[in-house]
């Protein structure tokens, strides 16, 4: 029995699909026009927030949707959204865990204190970081 092809990757898929409607010429001119999508899209999602959690579905579609559009953005800057959101990623990991080493240190327990205490050690997490252009 002939293996299948696993789908693509959500990013990949979304990016694919855009490069598509772009050959087929459905597709924005610019960045510029993308951005003013995300920005219509934005709305959308913060209108459907408003309902949260009663009209989930709604909330899905539109998060959904300004996500596919933040890809189409990023093809429409020649950005792979993959590598970038990796990036991102690894950004936030190693803010965190730097904060996580932080708190720890000070003989202090991450799960007992305010969100404002955390912000404090998240921002000098970013400041050092920074400094050593590591985020």
């Amino acid at each position: 029995m002939p293996q299948s092809t696993p789908p693509p990757k959500a990013l990949a898929h979304a990016y694919d699909l855009g490069k598509q409607s772009q050959d087929l010429h459905f597709d924005w001119d610019n960045a510029r026009e993308v951005e003013e999508k995300v920005e219509e899209e934005w709305g959308e999602l913060k209108a459907a927030l408003k309902k949260w959690p009663g009209f989930k579905a709604s909330t899905y579609e539109e998060l959904g949707d300004i996500l596919f559009t933040l890809v189409q953005l990023a093809r429409h800057l020649d950005i792979d959204p993959e590598k970038v959101l990796t990036l991102a990623n690894d950004k936030f990991s190693k803010r965190f865990s730097l904060m996580k080493r932080m708190i720890e240190e000070e003989g202090l327990d991450i799960l007992v204190l305010s969100r404002a205490q955390k912000e404090i050690y998240w921002e000098k997490a970013k400041k050092i970081l920074r400094e050593g252009d590591g985020g």
